[in-house]
């Protein structure tokens, strides 16, 4: 409360003045007064490395300090009530997620992930065209390729996985809206919510294999358990696109709106916040989707679902291929167009992903991710940038793929795929604030103010020997034990 009080007197229009209210202010929490600045609802600070301040855990390391939520920012969040929304607001790049994006989101989502009177987390975007066309893969392979490397190529991955998990994980309901192109990055936002919602404007895909990549993100762990057999390898190897209305067919999307009532529907679930139970918010989104009319020809993914099912069985991509080939039908030659221009490595290794991801839960299925994304990105393999060079950067659409064939794609090149070479295997957070910690400090000042106090969380859900001690070490032991 007193952390609050101060922040909320001394926030001014254009930056914060320095007044005696600060001064109450606990020592690690005062020394980032200079770096935060105000807009409207939320604020964030820049958390720089220094000798002088012990690391904050969760909190974004960056080296560009925001300058707040406002209209320019890649995220910005809105606040209804008890409904928080973040909006996706990267529309020239079809809001690809980049690691800013991430860092905003997850702090966030995790506070509110312990805030009760938050009742219920949207996401949506900005404009109509795209959810979210995928991750920025460029800036990876940017990173990637700089010798010597001033970046970490992985970071992205570690914490868009981290992200990943927290949705699936969330006890808060978390709605998405799929209003545009939903690929990749905007996949693993996506399916792991609790309730996903497609609309007319939705082009849903996981097209990673054409791009010497493979279906990351956790989405295998949803893909997999699809009622139709083997649809996860059509999708997944194919990069096949679906609509809006396909999704929901299949199961991936909870449920379908016009993309005109998004609006209505978050001011809707905003009147419900002291009972937004799954039931009220599915009865919400349930009576703002349209009535289906009778005799609508039947979409073309489920006309082929049959096909699909036969098709795609096999246990190697060779079979897959031979099957395609046998049947000759329109369908089947246009997935083999498809496979044909994907990476050979990258179907091979998506097919075992596949394979195993059927009895692996979330945080598995993520863990293995990351374990490829370090192989495909780190070790020899160079599918991945010449995907991206051809397919993104200089978009000449004629990767030169290494090896060239599945043939020459042995089963020991695909082991090596899933063997973890990591510095450190991915984490997941699993920190809940203490009721004595979490009754001490207002809502606004965790939003911005969280990260030690996380750390001291930790320390008191996990006690031990050495904890007086640790209460006496330095800031660089406090540091390390917060790292």
């Amino acid at each position: 409360r007193r952390v609050h009080g101060a922040f909320s007197r001394n926030f001014q229009k254009g930056g914060m003045r320095r007044t005696t209210g600060l001064a109450r202010v606990p020592t690690q929490l005062r020394s980032i007064s200079s770096s935060v600045v105000k807009h409207r609802k939320y604020t964030f600070a820049n958390w720089e490395s220094t000798s002088h301040r012990p690391s904050l855990v969760w909190m974004p390391n960056t080296s560009t300090p925001y300058t707040g939520v406002g209209n320019n920012a890649p995220v910005t969040v809105e606040d209804a009530a008890g409904v928080k929304t973040f909006v996706l607001n990267r529309s020239k790049q079809l809001n690809a997620l980049n690691l800013d994006m991430v860092n905003i989101m997850t702090p966030l989502l995790h506070h509110w992930e312990n805030n009760p009177s938050i009742s219920t987390v949207v996401l949506r975007s900005a404009d109509d065209r795209a959810f979210c066309a995928g991750g920025d893969i460029k800036a990876v392979v940017v990173a990637g390729k700089q010798k010597p490397r001033t970046k970490n190529p992985l970071e992205f991955f570690e914490k868009e996985y981290r992200l990943n998990h927290l949705i699936g994980s969330s006890t808060t309901p978390i709605v998405c809206f799929l209003d545009g192109i939903t690929m990749g990055g905007g996949v693993g936002l996506s399916i792991h919510a609790k309730f996903r919602v497609a609309t007319e404007n939705t082009v849903f895909a996981m097209p990673e294999t054409a791009i010497g990549f493979f279906p990351d993100v956790g989405a295998t762990h949803k893909l997999t358990r699809l009622a139709v057999p083997h649809m996860d390898r059509y999708l997944c190897l194919t990069g096949a696109r679906l609509t809006g209305q396909e999704c929901v067919d299949l199961g991936i999307c909870t449920h379908y709106i016009p993309s005109s009532q998004i609006p209505y529907v978050i001011e809707q679930l905003a009147t419900v916040t002291d009972d937004a139970s799954p039931e009220a918010i599915s009865e919400i989104l349930s009576e703002a989707q349209p009535e289906r009319e009778e005799n609508v020809p039947v979409s073309p993914v489920l006309a082929n679902a049959e096909l699909i099912s036969s098709l795609f069985k096999g246990s190697t991509v060779e079979q897959i291929v031979r099957n395609l080939e046998k049947n000759g039908s329109p369908f089947a030659e246009s997935c083999l167009k498809m496979l044909r221009a994907a990476s050979p490595t990258s179907l091979k290794v998506t097919l075992r992903q596949l394979q195993l991801s059927k009895n692996q839960t979330l945080e598995q299925t993520l863990r293995r991710d990351y374990t490829l994304a370090n192989n495909f990105v780190q070790t020899t393999s160079t599918d991945f940038y010449e995907g991206v060079r051809a397919q993104v950067i200089d978009k000449t659409k004629d990767p030169k793929w290494n090896p060239a064939t599945l043939a020459e794609v042995t089963e020991a090149m695909v082991d090596s795929f899933f063997v973890p070479n990591e510095e450190k295997p991915l984490e997941f957070l699993h920190v809940t604030l203490p009721a004595e910690v979490a009754d001490d400090i207002e809502t606004h000042a965790k939003d911005h103010l969280w990260g030690n106090l996380f750390v001291q969380a930790e320390k008191k859900a996990q006690p031990n020997e050495n904890q007086e001690k640790t209460s006496e070490s330095s800031d660089a032991q406090t540091s390390t034990k917060a790292q």
